[in-house]
């Protein structure tokens, strides 16, 4: 029964594909409709790339801010956080 239901799932998704791709690409409506969404594509790429540097800088900048707390964290373990003080001024 389980096999059958995939069959079935198949068949529909593959139809649904199908229509729309007949659509897009055999009708003029459906080409014109394509073009518009290219530039949409485009746009939408941009702004993940975007997206992924940004979220890159913002690793970044956490990391950095890790590395200074260890540092003050180690400082006062060690009872040395005057002379960690005066070398950040």
């Amino acid at each position: 029964m389980r096999d059958q239901m995939r069959i079935i799932g198949g068949g529909i998704a593959g139809a649904v594909i199908g229509t729309v791709a007949v659509y897009f690409l055999f009708t003029d409506e459906g080409r014109h409709k394509l073009s518009q969404l290219s530039p949409a594509v485009d746009d939408l790429s941009r702004v993940l790339q975007d997206l992924r540097a940004t979220i890159g800088r913002l690793g970044e900048f956490a990391a950095e801010g890790r590395r200074a707390a260890d540092e003050v964290r180690m400082a006062f373990r060690g009872g040395e956080f005057i002379e960690h003080t005066a070398r950040w001024q």
